[in-house]
């Protein structure tokens, strides 16, 4: 697994799409599938079911997010609309729903697939330099501005985007997040943590993380730094603080050991994070 992972990580984000395509291109050929769910080609994040991933991890936003159908909800790393063909069932028609990501191709085929059929979700294309998905530019996420004004949600996610981000970019997006929250708007958003209790060495799906205690971060590839990020708790918690965050609940995954907790509801570590009120 871990030979493979990194086979795959020396391919270029194109190739990494275009390999997956071909791989996974008898089974989109015969497999039937409804409009709403993207051929498995085409799908460039996470693992597992895409249509039982989505429900499920919209559970966890009514569960610990409080996120309710009359809410405003902004989709960072809408991907390939894993989380948006569930929000379609949940939101009212008269809830806002924006997603952005730097794929276009995913972009795309929601534009086709869910803004054509739900015109309050609307889909926006950013052209960000990553090393995992995008390297056909040098614009970085640490300087762009969200394309909405001050307030205008209620919730906002980040389904595996911090783990595949520098802290400059968290950093930035942490403000970003912020200033078009609405006051006491939440935040949920997952996460690798280790603290100074986290073995020095972990390994599991292939990832294996040398947990440097005295850094704020560790990578899982030092060529592709984007591949994996964890963040340290302490310096996390730090920066969520001084952009105006308090962290309601901390949801530990199963990612450390490889051992699904009773008390775990995820693979990676999940933050509810809660916008102070401005005075």
């Amino acid at each position: 697994m871990a030979l493979l992972r990194n086979l795959y990580y020396k391919l270029t984000p194109g190739q990494r799409l275009f390999a997956r395509r071909l791989v996974y291109f008898p089974i989109d050929l015969f497999r039937k599938r409804s409009d709403m769910e993207p051929p498995k080609g085409k799908i460039f994040v996470g693992s597992g079911d895409f249509i039982s991933h989505g429900k499920n991890t919209l559970e966890l936003f009514k569960q610990h997010g409080g996120l309710l159908p009359d809410h405003n909800v902004l989709d960072i790393g809408s991907g390939i609309g894993r989380m948006a063909v569930p929000l379609t069932s949940y939101l009212d028609k008269t809830s806002r729903y924006e997603g952005f990501d730097i794929v276009k191709d995913g972009v795309d085929w929601c534009k086709k697939n869910i803004t054509s059929k739900f015109s309050n979700f609307n889909f926006t294309h950013v052209d960000l330099k990553n090393d995992l998905y995008n390297l056909n530019t040098e614009k970085k996420a640490s300087s762009y501005i969200f394309p909405y004004q001050n307030d205008s949600f209620n919730f906002v996610f980040l389904t595996s985007v911090f783990t595949h981000m520098m802290p400059d970019d968290m950093d930035h997006y942490l403000s970003e997040i912020n200033r078009v929250l609405k006051n006491n708007g939440t935040c949920f958003a997952t996460f690798f943590i280790y603290d100074q209790n986290s073995p020095e060495k972990y390994t599991n799906k292939g990832i294996t993380f040398t947990f440097e205690k005295e850094k704020d971060f560790s990578l899982y590839n030092t060529n592709v730094k984007e591949a994996n990020i964890c963040f340290k708790k302490e310096y996390l918690y730090n920066t969520i603080r001084k952009k105006k965050f308090s962290v309601e609940n901390f949801i530990q995954g199963w990612w450390i050991d490889g051992i699904k907790k009773e008390s775990a509801t995820d693979y990676q570590d999940i933050l509810i994070l809660k916008k102070k009120n401005s005075l």
